[in-house]
């Protein structure tokens, strides 16, 4: 895009409309002021533009086309940057150059630069095209990590892939329960969302413990994915008196209604395992949960006091 030019006018007296010299006001003036539109310009105070829409810097050459912002000073409190705002708030969203003496707190760190989110919706980092993926270098420039989707891939300082596993949100359990008389009862559950398990290989496991009390009643744990028991430790003469237990099952995805499962089931002096293969609809929501039942009908002969679902991808 060329330079911007003004309009020619001829330049009058304002009183009797008698024109100026038009080889100085009419020519030199105009052409300075074209001049200054074209060259490099340097404001010495701060600079505001309040037209709306968007101010669009655009060219093409040799080279570098940049947005330069840099702090030169020095201090505890000095940085550079730039900010974006929204209608809450001016300086919504961050990325800040910090000084060589900066006061480190939180993201901002001496000789460090930091992307930061003010706003409760947070900071997403998207990359959209379909094949695009997330890269992160370190180590001098070296590509550290690598995302796509399913899982880390780590270059240096040491390499291999590396799976995103997390607690689900909503999972973790910490209201102690207990059994109530006759009967079994379910202690803690949860609803595994529709879709959690969307890809053959990924797994969930499911964690529970708790205490057994102490006596000498026949007392039952089970853990259930779906309608399939996956851990039943005490059909297998587990030691329950006083005791405290712990189960951690593992259901894999074979397939959009097929799973295996694994459970392994503790208390003090014993370890008990099962392999079943569930056969849960994937894309609809399934209850995990872990149950408590005492042989003699007495309450609370089987507390749980907390569960967790962790997942795998």
């Amino acid at each position: 895009m060329a330079a911007s030019t003004i309009t020619r006018a001829t330049i009058t007296d304002g009183t009797g409309g008698t024109p100026f010299s038009s080889a100085f006001f009419g020519t030199a003036i105009y052409d300075n002021v074209d001049a200054l539109l074209s060259a490099a310009l340097n404001i010495g105070g701060v600079f505001t533009a309040e037209g709306f829409g968007t101010n669009t810097f655009s060219a093409g050459g040799t080279g570098s086309q940049l947005i330069a912002v840099r702090n030169t000073s020095a201090g505890t409190s000095m940085l550079g940057g730039l900010h974006v705002g929204n209608d809450t708030q001016a300086n919504m969203g961050r990325l800040e150059a910090y000084s060589s003496t900066y006061t480190a707190s939180g993201a901002a760190k001496v000789n460090g630069v930091a992307l930061r989110a003010m706003g409760v919706g947070g900071l997403a980092l998207s990359a959209e095209h379909n094949t695009g993926e997330v890269y992160i270098y370190a180590f001098g420039g070296t590509k550290s990590t690598t995302y796509n989707g399913d899982y880390y891939v780590v270059d240096a300082p040491t390499s291999g892939q590396y799976s995103l596993a997390g607690v689900l949100d909503g999972s973790r359990n910490t209201t102690t329960v207990g059994n109530v008389g006759a009967g079994e009862d379910d202690l803690h559950t949860f609803s595994l969302p529709a879709g959690t398990l969307a890809v053959d290989g990924h797994c969930v496991q499911y964690e529970a413990w708790g205490r057994y009390a102490a006596n000498a009643n026949v007392k039952s744990v089970r853990c259930y994915f779906g309608a399939t028991l996956i851990s039943d430790p005490e059909g297998s003469g587990a030691v329950t008196n006083g005791t405290n237990w712990y189960v951690s099952c593992k259901i894999w995805r074979t397939g959009a209604a097929t799973q295996d499962a694994f459970g392994v089931s503790m208390s003090r002096q014993n370890t008990f395992t099962k392999f079943t293969t569930p056969s849960e609809t994937l894309s609809g929501a399934v209850t995990i949960k872990v149950t408590g039942e005492s042989g003699n009908s007495a309450t609370d002969d089987v507390v749980c006091e907390r569960s967790e679902v962790t997942f795998f991808p």
